[in-house]
């Protein structure tokens, strides 16, 4: 079985296991936005694959983890990147397209720093979250989707609407997606709410607090910018379903 890396707040990104520290606290492992690939690759191509170490993984889908492995020496040669960026600002020492099949990245900004082809697609894969959950019924005018990380004061829409909610991304992904669905707008300090609403045509504002890269956001908005959603939704899913 074919392994798929994913970063959590609680997973050693090294051995593959959970930190039994925060465990006892109780805290969740999950950030949904870099959960969010394994559960897409996995309905797409309707197989199952195991979640896998960052010097193991047989797949890289999802989530700004490209500095990641940077930072650990390197992923297994050969391995697939398939969605996932990185932070452009910082200079690389590896070989991307030498190293690794690269299929697919979040936007130009991570194309330009690997030094990729200007045909490499460009998507992330919750872009394809209306076509992997389904639609909702909208229930709440207003949702907030608060970073794992975000402890800043609510916004404004959401204390001044009586039909609001608050959304954690401390949740798996069939979760938090469903009640992103059921929103008619949403702010956002999580970029994969934001995503997951462009995948949905859901108005959204980015709500800034001080977590995450200002980078990944541009990187994100340039490629919808160049290519538009469903030229981006085309790409995740052409390419997914041939991993």
């Amino acid at each position: 079985m074919r392994s798929v890396f994913y970063w959590s707040p609680i997973l050693d990104s090294i051995t593959g296991q959970f930190r039994p520290t925060q465990l006892a606290k109780g805290m969740l492992p999950f950030n949904f936005g870099d959960a969010l690939g394994i559960e897409v690759i996995q309905k797409l191509t309707d197989t199952r694959f195991a979640y896998g170490p960052i010097k193991t993984a047989d797949i890289f889908v999802t989530g700004t983890v490209g500095q990641l492995i940077e930072m650990h020496g390197g992923a297994k040669p050969g391995a697939i990147l398939a969605g996932i960026g990185t932070d452009p600002k910082k200079e690389t020492a590896i070989d991307w397209p030498g190293t690794y099949d690269v299929r697919l990245v979040r936007g130009p900004l991570t194309r330009d720093a690997w030094k990729l082809s200007k045909d490499i697609p460009l998507g992330d894969p919750g872009i394809v979250s209306r076509e992997i959950y389904g639609e909702r019924e909208k229930r709440y005018d207003v949702g907030f989707v608060r970073h794992f990380m975000d402890k800043t004061d609510l916004p404004t829409e959401i204390g001044s609407s009586e039909r609001s909610i608050v959304i954690r991304a401390d949740q798996s992904p069939s979760a938090v997606i469903p009640l992103i669905a059921a929103c008619r707008t949403l702010v956002t300090s999580s970029l994969h709410g934001a995503i997951v609403a462009d995948s949905y045509g859901i108005p959204w504002r980015r709500h800034r607090a001080p977590v995450g890269l200002d980078l990944k956001w541009e990187d994100y908005r340039l490629a919808v910018e160049q290519h538009g959603i469903e030229r981006l939704k085309e790409n995740v899913t052409e390419v997914l379903c041939q991993i």
